[in-house]
């Protein structure tokens, strides 16, 4: 893996704890290291001016940047931004974005359809949110109580520290520092540990408590006992592939939406369960990954994809 593969890979939340213990251990990667965790320290102190609009504040930003290669942050602590530039310039953005915005207050961070953004929390904690996902705290009160709403669906990898508490509409998840990822739409909450320990608890206070490499789905009861999920094919949506194992159609289909921004009507309403793969790269051949296995006829008018 090459230096600007890592850097992107870590802007991504892609390290695992073996790989980044590997380059902590390599010294052609310690100083990339402390400068990216010197970045998660130092940028929760980045305040958008007042009275100027986020497209403003992102041109001041990046002025700045070309002034001064390594702007001094208040505590005297220094961080060079523009050698990563180049590097995975949208997930980059995406994190300074981020970061930039950190203020005082409710922070609200939304993605739309075909789109997804990596988030820094005030303690240098990540969030990777899916398409079609909001995700709100307070940041004002941070130290004190690090809890968030989720609409939709997101990867967390926590650092640890008191209790970090995500809040869903089927209940909520609790954890001290750990990387798993939550489910959180209108039909149920779904989540996947896959580091530290979990406590999943409905919104009754019903609670299972999952272990690495288990999962469970609340839908205002009770949540399910913990069940073992395949890794490598879970939380894969960060690299644009998404499995199915026996999943309502519906739900494909929904996913279809989000990750192509496309409308898709079904002429026909039988139910149905499927289990395949598709990506995000190209909307023909996710069609036909999803809708011919099923004996399904499409045709694509615009963005609009009609199923018979």
């Amino acid at each position: 893996m090459n230096k600007d593969k890592f850097i992107q890979d870590w802007l991504e939340g892609n390290i695992t704890p073996e790989e980044m213990t590997a380059r902590r251990q390599d010294p052609a990667y310690q100083s990339v290291i402390e400068e990216l965790e010197g970045v998660m320290d130092v940028t929760s102190d980045l305040k958008v001016p007042e009275r100027r609009s986020k497209a403003q504040a992102w041109d001041e930003l990046l002025t700045k940047m070309e002034e001064d290669e390594t702007p001094t942050q208040p505590q005297g602590k220094v961080v060079s931004f523009k050698r990563y530039l180049p590097v995975s310039i949208a997930a980059a953005v995406a994190l300074l974005l981020a970061v930039y915005f950190l203020l005082p207050g409710n922070i609200q961070v939304q993605t739309g359809r075909g789109e997804q953004l990596t988030h820094l929390l005030p303690d240098g904690s990540t969030a990777v949110l899916n398409a079609e996902t909001i995700l709100s705290y307070q940041a004002s009160n941070w130290e004190n109580a690090r809890t968030l709403k989720l609409e939709g669906e997101a990867f967390f990898d926590v650092k640890p520290g008191n209790t970090f508490v995500i809040t869903g509409s089927h209940g909520s998840v609790e954890v001290l520092g750990t990387s798993f990822n939550t489910y959180s739409r209108p039909d149920r909450l779904e989540v996947s540990c896959f580091e530290g320990s979990i406590k999943v608890k409905s919104l009754k206070d019903e609670a299972v408590t999952l272990d690495p490499g288990e999962f469970t789905v609340a839908k205002g009861s009770a949540p399910d006992p913990p069940r073992p999920f395949e890794q490598n094919k879970t939380a894969t949506w960060r690299k644009g592939e998404f499995y199915f194992d026996q999943v309502p159609f519906e739900d494909v289909i929904e996913e279809l939406q989000r990750q192509f921004d496309v409308t898709v009507s079904m002429e026909i309403e039988t139910p149905r369960r499927y289990t395949g793969y598709f990506n995000n790269e190209d909307l023909d051949e996710a069609l036909k990954l999803v809708f011919l296995p099923m004996s399904l006829e499409y045709e694509k008018q615009g963005d609009l994809v009609i199923v018979k």
